[in-house]
């Protein structure tokens, strides 16, 4: 439905204060900037003026990142102390208007169950507020079990907000489209793995941005659990009626705000506007949200009522918002068969290179009729802890016996060489031989980049071969093992691309047969905001006007969205 900005009257559960003295605080430990973007300015009268101009009825106020604890346990206690102090004083003067969530100092677990204490008994504050990662201490940590103890016998409502996980490239944009989206999906199901969704049931949970990328990668994910936990998934569906996220930042009506949606469900979404830090988008993103094809009443409860419904102690059941994303259509051209192919002579090869027993390892030396019009690749993360001088002889190894498989084999099928795409020169050379002299179909590009600084990512002569080569290149990430989100490389093909399209390589890109495997759903997902990078500049993170006004005002067209939709990818 149509709507002005400050139509409806709003709760606002994403609300970011930024004092001076917090801001001098985090200085002194080193963040003049926040993950390469500065500070945000913050004051009462900015704060009251932005509410009255977006009609927010309340604001639950809370501090943001970088966090509070840097190892000095007394000194957190006492930011997080004068912090709470400081919303709550804010309060007193505006008593209808705002509200908070508390700051802690995890993870000095004694000292945050003081502060909760505090917060919740005696200033009354809405809930607690945590970052996704606390000094890379995710929720599950087994250490926090008093703090849950408390916080669930107050019924409490814990805030999250996403943080940079350990690993992660320290650069704004895509540090925040990639990496913090999926921090907060990641602390979540660490939640879960741990059993404390079960012990601590009657805690409630507000996840920022609307969860991050658990939406779209849940799936995936909870598919990878049901190893460690055969009931996972039923537990999951009796807890989920204690998760809810905010629509901060998710206002894009064909992918992430309905797929959002459907996953939280129709009650469960509430509103958040990430001020103080997009103080010069907030109008940009309600109305994004209010392009939404919804009736009254779904915004009337995202506002406000399903805000409230939130803070009472009462259990909201989750009740389903049947509506398809877009990507649900986007099944042509989709390559549904993608299989592995490791050979007994490349693993054994390996085996007395490493010492690894490779005991789980699937092997297979022929190729049968399941692999049908597949696409045929390897996947043996160990390999690439081999020396260079190893790797490039298992590589060899490898290309050579799958090339031979399939010139004794009836199966029409397509094999892919397999290519390093850190040790350039070699791999330049292999692409020739695999393409000319094995006959091979295509490449397989075995990425890593979680770790990865910038200028070591891709290789100029590497980007160009690729571009000659009329194949199709599928990209793999080299650990593909173990559970997504917390193996930070299983997605590494989705940051492959988008550290290309960062990096101002989508030219390159449209000259390349890129086929990205272990997507998840985070492709279509996060299309528009990775869209958003190619119209910035990733040193200044200036817009690139031009590129704006010729690409989206005069050809109308979303260049970068427009590829990711019509991508072949393997999920």
């Amino acid at each position: 439905m149509n709507q002005k900005v400050n139509e409806f009257k709003k709760w606002d559960t994403h609300h970011h204060i930024n004092p001076p003295f917090y801001v001098e605080y985090v200085t002194k430990y080193g963040h003049e900037k926040v993950y390469e973007l500065p500070q945000a300015k913050w004051s009462e009268k900015m704060m009251l003026g932005w509410m009255d101009d977006l009609n927010l009825e309340k604001a639950i106020l809370s501090i943001s990142m970088p966090g509070l604890n840097y190892g000095n346990n007394e000194e957190s206690r006492a930011i997080s102390r004068k912090c709470n102090d400081y919303m709550a004083e804010l309060i007193k003067k505006h008593p209808d208007r705002l509200g908070a969530f508390a700051a802690m100092p995890l993870p000095d677990v004694d000292g945050a169950v003081d502060e909760l204490k505090y917060a919740l008994d005696e200033l009354k504050f809405d809930g607690i507020g945590l970052l996704s990662n606390l000094n890379y201490h995710y929720l599950g940590d087994k250490s926090f079990e008093p703090f849950y103890e408390e916080a669930n016998k107050r019924e409490a409502v814990i805030y999250i907000h996403p943080a940079r996980p350990k690993n992660s490239i320290p650069y704004g944009l895509l540090n925040y489209t990639y990496y913090l989206k999926m921090d907060t999906a990641k602390t979540i199901i660490d939640f879960m793995r741990s059993g404390y969704h079960k012990k601590y049931s009657k805690i409630k949970f507000i996840l920022s941005h609307g969860g991050g990328v658990l939406p779209a990668v849940f799936p995936t994910v909870i598919n990878a659990l049901k190893k460690e936990n055969p009931n996972i998934e039923k537990e999951f569906e009796q807890w989920r009626h204690q998760l809810f996220a905010d629509t901060a930042l998710i206002p894009y009506a064909d992918e992430m705000l309905p797929t959002t949606l459907r996953f939280f469900g129709a009650n469960h979404v509430v509103f958040g506007t990430d001020l103080c830090w997009v103080p010069k988008k907030y109008k940009y993103f309600v109305t994004k949200l209010a392009e939404f094809n919804a009736s009254r009443k779904v915004f009337e409860d995202i506002y406000i009522n399903n805000v409230k419904a939130l803070f009472s102690k009462k259990k909201v059941e989750y009740k389903p918002f049947n509506i398809q994303p877009a990507s649900v259509s986007r099944k042509k051209g989709n390559i549904n068969h993608h299989s592995h192919v490791n050979p007994s002579k490349v693993v054994e090869f390996i085996k007395s290179k490493t010492g690894l027993s490779l005991d789980d390892l699937q092997v297979r030396n022929e190729i049968t009729r399941k692999d049908q019009n597949s696409m045929l690749s390897m996947e043996i993360p160990q390999l690439w802890s081999m020396n260079v001088r190893d790797r490039q002889q298992a590589l060899r190894l490898y290309n050579e016996t799958v090339s031979d498989m399939k010139r004794k084999s009836k199966v029409k099928t397509r094999v892919l060489g397999a290519i390093d795409v850190e040790d350039q020169d070699f791999s330049i050379k292999e692409i020739d031989y695999c393409l000319n002299q094995l006959n091979m179909d295509g490449i397989c590009l075995y990425v890593k980049i979680v770790g990865k600084k910038y200028e070591d990512m891709f290789h100029a002569k590497l980007l160009e071969k690729l571009e000659q080569v009329n194949v199709p290149v599928v990209i793999h990430p080299k650990a593909s093992d173990g559970i997504p989100l917390y193996n930070e490389q299983y997605f590494d093909a989705v940051g492959y691309l988008f550290s290309l399209i960062y990096l101002d390589h989508f030219e390159h890109m449209n000259k390349v047969n890129y086929i990205p495997t272990h997507t998840g759903g985070m492709l279509d997902f996060l299309s528009h905001a990775v869209s958003t990078m190619h119209y910035i500049d990733p040193e200044t993170h200036a817009p690139r006007i031009g590129k704006v006004i010729w690409e989206l005002v005069i050809k109308k067209k979303e260049l970068v969205h427009d590829y990711i939709k019509q991508l072949k990818c393997i999920y």
